[in-house]
């Protein structure tokens, strides 16, 4: 972890500031911009699920994705909800790749710092996450792999969605909080654009199958994980009329 973001990773959410790294980025280190060329995601691709047919391909892709999101947003968001803005432009930001192909950390250019004055709305409090960051990354993989987009966003949005209801129930900066919902609710952004983080997932009222009524967490896109002949369809997916057993 990063020494100047340590107290902004407090207990359960230490795990999430290892994710990202200042420190000299080794070997295997991939530049960001590289990912985004040209068949710069094939090796760890294969990696991840080696000799997949072509037709799995948006899967495997989604897939990969749900990774490389998940090591993002986590981390950065924890940060932002604190008041905090880390460096993710991709330009200098590097992708830690493991050895099964998926992201396992961020070198940044540095720590980065805290926002000078109190942002405008929460668009401007996650600009570096949106606009810096998930808009060229989300672009750039939608064109290059032919996947929806709105996969990728979903992907993204589920885990916005999943980081921010963790920082709620700790009772973790509140303002900051309610600034992440309120970007997750609105459905334009403040130029009047859709904005791609809208409703990722929504809360069903369903049977808890002892004669009462519970809360079932489901995405609003699926991720076409079932693509892939080992997965099926996840517990939260859109295309599942009630939630499975356990869920």
């Amino acid at each position: 972890m990063i020494p100047a973001l340590e107290p902004l990773f407090p207990g359960e959410f230490a795990a999430y500031g290892e994710w990202l790294v200042a420190a000299k980025a080794p070997d295997a280190t991939v530049p960001v911009p590289a990912l985004l060329e040209a068949g710069g995601l094939e090796p760890y691709l294969e990696r991840m699920h080696p000799g997949f047919v072509p037709s799995a391909r948006p899967a495997v892709v989604s897939q990969w994705s749900k990774y490389y999101f998940a090591r993002l947003i986590l981390p950065v968001a924890t940060a932002a909800v604190q008041g905090w803005r880390v460096p993710v432009r991709p330009a200098h930001v590097g992708a830690a790749v493991g050895t099964g192909g998926d992201v396992e950390a961020f070198h940044l250019p540095g720590p980065g710092g805290p926002l000078e004055a109190t942002p405008d709305g929460p668009f401007e409090r996650f600009s570096h996450l949106l606009d810096d960051h998930l808009v060229p990354v989300v672009t750039a993989i939608a064109r290059r792999e032919r996947l929806s987009a709105r996969v990728l966003w979903s992907n993204a949005g589920n885990y916005l969605e999943f980081v921010i209801g963790r920082l709620a129930e700790a009772g973790l900066s509140p303002r900051g909080v309610d600034d992440a919902y309120a970007l997750l609710a609105a459905s334009r952004r403040p130029d009047g654009t859709r904005n791609p983080l809208h409703q990722p997932v929504r809360y069903l009222d369903v049977p808890d199958g002892e004669g009462g009524r519970r809360s079932w967490r489901q995405r609003r896109m699926c991720c076409i994980r079932d693509l892939l002949p080992e997965y099926g369809l996840c517990g939260n997916c859109p295309r599942l009329a009630a939630p499975p057993p356990g869920e």
